[in-house]
């Protein structure tokens, strides 16, 4: 049984919710609008929200920043009828959201999705994230998240990335998983960490496991970790916290995003040539996150330019998705970087960006992120 709020505008939107999921024993707390939404968020605590994207009183996308702000295990989900796409992927990227909805959905898909959610995140183990905290929780937290970041449970699952033309393994990206029934999902490890000021012991343990996997890997493969714009704080504990990998610098590739650059955005220049100094190479992240992507792709001299599957999708029917895909590949040709495309799923896709002229591509269509990728990728 999870404690469910649904917040939306709509009376039939609501009623066919409740029904939907009172079927499976969830108990539904109802808010029409974002001023009852709010007040329900600062009474109480839930196991999953439902919220509406445009309501007459305010923004959906609000609500689930706050939250993520006031219950971090909270699983949050988006209800919409527009797909507004630059603003679904703010809201991605900064963790606001785990899952978008779109409608019209009839009730068995939605009871589907939620039992899918549930069932992720281990509800009945969660009661420690979903609760406001005391000092003696907080101690709790500190020596769960420890443990967990110091278990076997804690590793890095590697996706390939591909040539686009041969298919060849340029290398991987190393992705956060967990196999702890109390944190399974890397976004409740990133919320608690940053709640508890513990991103940097995160951080060591990634870097930990990445070099693991440089001795594993074949020379010539690169591996591509995430950075969070907060690691970049103190520069001396970051060098700290990569030590490591130096050894190994020149194979590694830090990606950046966005936030970086709105979280330091008179200073990360001087910062990201700190970590180019040292070896590393830098890729920017998910290019579809607005101006701060924009702005740093001027800024950070990366090696690499992700763009993100939002433009990716479908691309092989959208003229202005295979212009913008161009237009990067020209300005990365131009500033001796490499594009790679990310969230490839389909042949039609691959195969118009390789017509684009796309070196490198990401995506389930060469591979999962698995924590041992098939032999020949190494190859």
């Amino acid at each position: 049984m999870a404690r469910i709020l649904c917040i939306d505008d709509e009376h039939g939107i609501q009623r066919m919710i409740r029904s939907a999921l009172e079927r499976d024993g969830h108990v539904v707390t109802e808010a029409l609008g974002c001023t009852a939404g709010r007040l329900l968020i600062a009474a109480g605590g839930y196991d999953l929200a439902l919220v509406d994207r445009r309501m007459p009183d305010g923004d959906g996308l609000e609500l689930l920043a706050l939250l993520r702000a006031r219950m971090p295990g909270c699983i949050r989900v988006l209800m919409t009828g527009f797909l507004d796409i630059e603003a679904v992927m703010g809201a991605i990227n900064n963790a606001e959201v785990h899952r978008v909805i779109e409608k019209p959905f009839d009730s068995q898909r939605l009871r589907q999705e939620l039992r899918e959610l549930l069932d992720d995140a281990h509800l009945g183990t969660r009661s420690l994230l979903a609760h406001p905290l005391g000092s003696s929780v907080q101690e709790d937290e500190r020596a769960l998240l420890s443990g967990v970041l110091h278990s076997a449970a804690f590793r890095l699952d590697l996706q390939p990335i591909v040539t686009a033309s041969s298919g060849q393994t340029l290398g991987f990206e190393g992705l956060m998983r967990s196999g702890h029934p109390r944190l399974p999902l890397p976004t409740q490890i990133l919320e608690l960490a940053e709640r508890l000021h513990m991103l940097r012991t995160v951080g060591r343990s990634v870097a930990a496991r990445a070099a693991a996997w440089l001795d594993r890997l074949p020379p010539q493969a690169r591996l591509f970790l995430n950075v969070h714009p907060e690691e970049l704080d103190d520069m001396s504990a970051l060098q700290s916290q990569l030590e490591p990998l130096i050894p190994a610098a020149g194979r590694v590739v830090l990606e950046i995003t966005g936030a970086c650059h709105d979280r330091w955005p008179e200073v990360l220049g001087v910062r990201l040539r700190r970590l180019k100094a040292l070896g590393f190479s830098l890729a920017l992240d998910d290019m579809a996150a607005g101006q701060s992507g924009l702005v740093l792709l001027a800024e950070a001299e990366p090696a690499f330019i992700k763009v993100d599957r939002s433009i990716v999708q479908d691309i092989q029917g959208s003229n202005r998705k295979r212009r913008l895909v161009e237009l990067l590949c020209t300005f990365a040709q131009m500033t001796q970087a490499d594009v790679i495309a990310g969230g490839v799923e389909t042949d039609a896709e691959a195969s118009a960006l390789r017509n684009i002229g796309v070196p490198y591509m990401q995506g389930y269509l060469f591979g999962r992120p698995a924590p041992e990728p098939p032999a020949a990728l190494y190859a």
